[in-house]
């Protein structure tokens, strides 16, 4: 995809690097002025509409996050996220059991489900062997 301007490439590159990690509009900023890339809030702002517009980047809510969070759409593959209600970490997880789910709802429900904006919430591992050696 190309990008029409010096300002927007910067964020694409930034967004990026994040590489599939959930990120806020303030996290992008100050990884910009880490990099000393001189753009404006209102540019990054406006950045991320047109990128979301545009299927980039998808906005999504997390409970316990202030404000909206995004994430890079870079694979379209049926995946979801697991947010661990314990510490707080979010998984990334590529499972297509979940299609069947998503078609059952959609034919006998009648909802279509975004799997790019599906959050489940649980206990990863590492928080289930803590819990397990109390």
């Amino acid at each position: 995809m190309s990008y029409n301007t010096k300002q927007t490439k910067e964020i694409v590159e930034i967004i990026e690097k994040l590489n599939q990690h959930y990120f806020t509009v303030t996290d992008i900023h100050n990884s910009l002025i880490k990099a000393n890339k001189q753009v404006g809030l209102t540019t990054v702002y406006r950045t991320i509409d047109k990128l979301q517009d545009k299927g980039v980047i998808a906005k999504v809510h997390i409970e316990g996050i202030s404000g909206n969070c995004y994430k890079y759409m870079k694979d379209k593959e049926s995946g979801f996220s697991v947010k661990c209600e314990d510490c707080g970490d979010i998984v990334e997880l590529q499972c297509h059991e979940l299609e069947h789910l998503y078609g059952h709802v959609s034919s006998k429900h009648h909802i279509t489900i975004n799997p790019h904006k599906t959050i489940f919430y649980g206990t990863c591992d590492k928080c289930q062997e803590k819990q397990d050696n109390i």
